[in-house]
């Protein structure tokens, strides 16, 4: 594969002539695996689960990630022993406030009631952001950051095809089975699996619930302004992969997922504007009046015809509240609001959220629609602080990166890792995906990409 002038090729980690020490390179594989894997991995463990799998195939499929994960987070660690990357000083805070989270929350795993529910808590909470990091140091050590959202958009054509194949034919013997995986005791689907108004069954492709699908989508949408490969296969592949976003964000019915793309496009707007030179200024300006001006036709134009448009009719129902899920949703958050007030010290590791009562004696105490509400009635109002202090130097981190011009490929790095922030920000809102290996993890690897830094070239970026 070929690169741009003054770039390496994805496949050419240090150059031509530079010998890769073979566990690198092994580790560059796993990842790019993982890349691959895991938006698909909800998807396949359910295809297994009604293929009735042998009990090893079925282990073997559900934790190969967490396997690959605890290798590359070693060998992730040895690499910043070494000095064979480093951190960028400007997330330093960042770094300290998720140490000082690690802290915290596994002071509470060992001193709450469960010790068993506690740590698998703590587990869920700190996987996405330790895959994640680990998969980026190796991207970076190898030269390999633009594979990222090169992967990704390989990965959404399968997701995009089953996804339309749910939406094509909910009813196949197929798509029911499926569905049925993540049905309760008594046979009953979550609400989130339909859209009630219009009377429609929403597709969730391979991930574990329509909104998370929804989710993907929007981060693959924002990917797709990550540096690009200059060779025109993986470009044409990239383009279709964004467009393709926004099909699988409309199938999805997500309306989190949606506000979630509207801010990071806002985002992106944004920094447009203001990392521009002063003599592009005006007419990044007129772009962005431009296409406000578009989109709000496009809007209007949606919201006359919206009895034509499912999708915007239901976003029209949820700002009525005349969709009885928005309403539970509500009633959800505003229930969580006033338990965590009346709980300010949480209620324990392990018993709030989509993931309680796996493992472990204690059952699920309590279920809230979102990821803040749910971190604080599990580690209390304090980690709920740290939480929020790291995610905020996080943001202040990218933003100086964005605005000190460390050149350009850096500087694009930081751009899209600053308006995935926000994106995830804004869903975890309404949302209890905080928990969510499938789309955390790559998150987090969009923003380990501006965090790592190579050695070979750093004192060329003044970190």
């Amino acid at each position: 594969m070929s690169s741009g002038p003054g770039t390496l090729s994805p496949w050419s980690p240090r150059g031509s002539g530079t010998t890769v020490p073979a566990l690198d390179r092994v580790s560059g594989w796993v990842t790019c695996a993982l890349i691959l894997g895991l938006p698909l991995q909800t998807g396949v463990e359910r295809i297994c689960d009604v293929a009735n799998m042998p009990a090893a195939v079925f282990v073997a499929v559900r934790y190969w990630k967490e396997a690959c994960i605890a290798a590359l987070a070693f060998h992730a660690w040895l690499l910043v022993l070494s000095r064979s990357v480093r951190l960028h000083g400007l997330y330093a805070p960042t770094l300290l406030g998720w140490a000082f989270l690690t802290l915290f929350l596994g002071f509470r795993a060992a001193t709450g009631g469960d010790l068993v529910s506690g740590l698998y808590a703590f587990r869920v909470y700190l996987e996405p952001l330790v895959g994640g990091v680990a998969m980026a140091v190796i991207l970076v050590r190898l030269g390999w950051q633009r594979l990222l959202p090169q992967l990704l958009a390989l990965a959404s054509f399968p997701i995009l095809a089953l996804a339309i194949y749910q939406a094509v034919l909910p009813f196949s013997d197929f798509n029911t089975a499926i569905r049925q995986t993540a049905a309760n005791a008594f046979g009953e689907l979550p609400n989130a699996f339909s859209v009630s108004v219009v009377n429609r069954l929403r597709p969730f492709s391979t991930f574990s619930d329509p909104n998370d699908f929804g989710l993907f989508a929007a981060v693959l949408f924002l990917a797709s302004f990550a540096p690009n490969s200059s060779t025109p296969t993986w470009q044409r592949i990239r383009r279709v992969a964004k467009w393709g976003a926004v099909a699988m964000l409309a199938l999805s019915f997500s309306r989190s997922a949606t506000l979630a793309l509207i801010v990071g496009i806002c985002a992106l707007g944004l920094t447009a504007v203001f990392s521009a030179a002063p003599e592009r200024l005006r007419s990044n300006w007129t772009s962005i009046w431009l296409a406000l001006l578009v989109a709000g036709s496009l809007a209007a134009a949606a919201v006359v015809w919206r009895k034509n448009i499912p999708q915007v009719a239901h976003i029209v129902n949820t700002m009525s509240q005349s969709d009885p899920s928005s309403r539970g949703h509500v009633r959800s958050l505003m229930a969580g609001t006033w338990e965590l007030i009346d709980h300010p010290a949480g209620l324990g590791l392990g018993v709030v959220g989509p993931r309680a009562g796996l493992y472990g004696r204690a059952g699920k105490v309590y279920h809230v629609e979102s990821s803040y509400l749910q971190l604080g009635l599990e580690a209390g109002v304090v980690g709920l602080l740290i939480y929020a202090l790291s995610w905020v130097t996080m943001f202040g981190g990218l933003l100086t990166d964005l605005g000190l011009h460390l050149g350009p490929e850096r500087g694009q790095w930081a751009r899209v890792g600053l308006v995935i922030l926000c994106a995830q920000g804004i869903a975890f809102a309404f949302l209890p995906t905080i928990v969510s290996l499938q789309t955390g993890a790559i998150v987090w690897c969009f923003l380990g990409l501006a965090i790592v830094l190579p050695m070979a070239r750093a004192s060329h970026l003044g970190g």
